[in-house]
């Protein structure tokens, strides 16, 4: 046998050994996302019709939710733009920061050092890149300014063109900014607290055979850090959700500088946490759902491809 023929065998046994590795926290992240839309839809519709009333009131009655069965499926407008939303945004969240990560060579027991805080940065820029279109007409949606989503995008294409599909783009990729770096310093700290809490010593084994003692503190973790990431991001989401209810480029808000100052104008600070209450509510069973359901396909992903033994990025 020819070294050429060995070689290209090696080769391609070390490719189908790095592929699966390399697409799992994607396909995980994917999965975890979808979850995450699952438990928050419904109170984060109710919370962008919150953020976006004028603020003089005059629609104020339109978005005064009433307890009917009726009222209650309005809640799930925008669910197919939101799940697809959910689906990519999911993996770049947790698949592509763990790529930047080791790109960096992060440390998740050092998660305030500046390449750990430098790839959450990173991953925040490219999500606003991907699914700020789909942010957009999730919005748009929700607050009845169009039928459909194909009318939708029609609407907001033909007025601003690509730029049109970008409003509020401004203060959406600061929120993922701020966002991503609350929530992975905070899951990485309440993780390393619950291991000192628990007395593991360091060093042990932390694969996923052990993802069931884990629950409790993924379930913790995620909830107080997909809150944490709501809560800090929460002035840059009310600037966010106010341009992006807009029917189309400029009809009420020049920019993001003219939005955050006719919203400090009208109702000063306060005004900025509009709408807290339902963003930290939702974030919790989110944040625990998002890391719950990419732990458990983490698992599932590496049992079946055979590296269980290589562990979560996650799990501590």
């Amino acid at each position: 046998m020819s070294n050429d023929t060995i070689d290209t065998r090696k080769t391609a046994a070390s490719f189908s050994q790095w592929w699966p590795q390399a697409c799992n926290p994607f396909i995980a992240g994917s999965v975890g996302g979808l979850a995450e839309v699952a438990f928050s839809h419904p109170i984060d519709t109710f919370k962008v019709r919150l953020q976006s009333r004028r603020h003089d009131g005059v629609v104020l009655d339109k978005y005064r939710f009433k307890p009917t069965f009726s009222e209650f499926r309005t809640l799930f407008r925008g669910l197919g733009p939101s799940s697809f939303r959910g689906f990519t945004s999911g993996a770049i969240f947790l698949g592509a920061n763990d790529w930047f990560k080791t790109l960096y060579g992060a440390d998740n027991r050092k998660p305030y050092s500046v390449q750990f805080l430098g790839a959450a940065a990173i991953c925040g820029i490219f999500e606003t890149a991907i699914y700020c279109p789909l942010e957009l007409v999730k919005i748009q949606r929700q607050v009845g300014n169009h039928k459909t989503v194909a009318h939708c995008y029609k609407a907001l294409y033909g007025n601003g063109g690509v730029k049109g599909l970008y409003m509020g783009g401004v203060p959406l990729v600061w929120a993922h900014i701020v966002g991503n770096i609350a929530f992975f310093v905070s899951y990485a700290q309440i993780q390393l607290l619950m291991e000192d809490v628990a007395a593991k010593p360091q060093g042990a084994d932390t694969g996923r055979d052990a993802v069931g003692a884990d629950v409790l503190s993924t379930t913790l973790a995620g909830g107080v850090a997909g809150s944490l990431y709501y809560f800090v991001g929460q002035p840059l989401d009310v600037v966010q959700s106010n341009m992006m209810a807009q029917r189309y480029p400029g009809e009420r808000y020049l920019g993001s500088i003219h939005c955050t100052r006719e919203i400090y104008r009208t109702c000063g600070m306060r005004g900025f946490m509009r709408g807290v209450v339902p963003n930290v509510i939702q974030a919790f069973p989110g944040g625990a759902a998002s890391m719950l359901a990419f732990e458990g396909a983490m698992w599932l992903l590496e049992s079946s491809s055979g590296s269980s033994e290589q562990g979560s990025e996650y799990t501590y």
